[in-house]
């Protein structure tokens, strides 16, 4: 193989990464562009990366009190709802329907609003939320587009403040199903990251994941992505679940547990038994891609669509 000064193996160059994962730096003591492979203990980069870690921990600490990560509670799951933009009624109807079907088995379940300071006014109008005692978490002044989305779920200090072992990311257009098969607990323990497969983003990212889980209701690991979001290069302003699937080791659920988990803009063909959730199941049948969203809608027992 023949090396060009200045590049490691795998595409990465001496002050880049591939990918979008890591922190542009120096090569560092020990690696040389004769033998770019060889690391010697006191490699820079490691020791930059730590220097780095302490720093964030230490601005965390600060700006917001210790952390919940030292004490993650592993008898609760967080349902952390993004309510970016003042919807009401949709709001209401997304608590309604989480409390009323989502089946949580042996762990108990503590809802979060994560809001922004436009969002937050409609937020604490909400009656559902004050009836399942919701938390609210104030992440920015705005969010109004998915990149500002992105920024806020990929933000270390994000999931330095979560107070479970596991949060369930649910937005707006996620609805419980009544026939579930199953309960929020099964998906607890084995994976860092299930949720809905999307088939139609996997020829685009086929060279850095086999196949694509949707965050829209997805169960994550917090300290998964805790270590993801501190790896990540910003500057790739890439979507947030984009991040966390191709975050180098993570655990991704195979798409059988994916699919008995939720099914993800009626692309994929429902089984003879519910999944616990449906994201946005008719929400692309305009361009032609919503194929089985209403199968999916009459497995999962909420009615017929509109």
């Amino acid at each position: 193989m023949v090396v060009r000064p200045g590049v490691v193996r795998g595409g990465a160059t001496r002050r880049g990464v591939v990918h979008g994962i890591g922190s542009p730096g120096p090569v560092g003591r020990g690696r040389t562009q004769q033998n770019p492979r060889v690391l010697a203990p006191g490699d820079r980069r490691a020791a930059n990366y730590r220097r780095r870690q302490r720093r964030a921990e230490a601005w965390a600490a600060r700006e917001y009190g210790p952390p919940y990560a030292e004490n993650h509670n592993a008898t609760c799951v967080e349902v952390a709802v993004a309510y970016f933009a003042c919807d009401a009624e949709g709001l209401e109807a997304l608590l309604a329907n989480h409390a009323a079907h989502l089946k949580a088995g042996a762990v108990h379940l503590i809802y979060t609003l994560v809001v922004s300071r436009a969002s937050l006014a409609c937020a604490k109008r909400s009656q559902e939320a004050a009836r399942l005692r919701a938390r609210v978490d104030v992440r920015a002044d705005a969010v109004a587009s998915i990149d500002a989305y992105s920024r806020v779920l990929t933000s270390p200090s994000f999931w330095e403040r979560r107070p479970c072992a596991y949060t369930l990311v649910t937005q707006l257009d996620v609805a419980a199903c009544p026939r579930a098969a199953g309960i929020l607990s099964d998906f607890v323990g084995p994976f860092d990251y299930v949720g809905g497969v999307t088939d139609r983003l996997r020829r685009r990212w086929k060279h850095v994941a086999p196949y694509h889980l949707n965050g829209g209701f997805s169960l994550r690991r917090v300290a998964a992505m805790r270590r993801c979001a501190r790896l990540y290069n910003a500057s790739r302003n890439w979507p947030e679940d984009y991040v966390f699937v191709t975050c180098p080791e993570i655990r991704l659920a195979p798409p059988a547990v994916a699919d008995a988990f939720a099914l993800d803009n009626g692309n994929r063909r429902p089984g003879p038994t519910a999944p616990l959730a449906l994201h946005k199941p008719l929400g692309m049948r305009a361009k032609g891609r919503s194929r089985f969203g209403e199968q999916a809608i009459d497995v999962c027992g909420l009615g017929k669509p509109p």
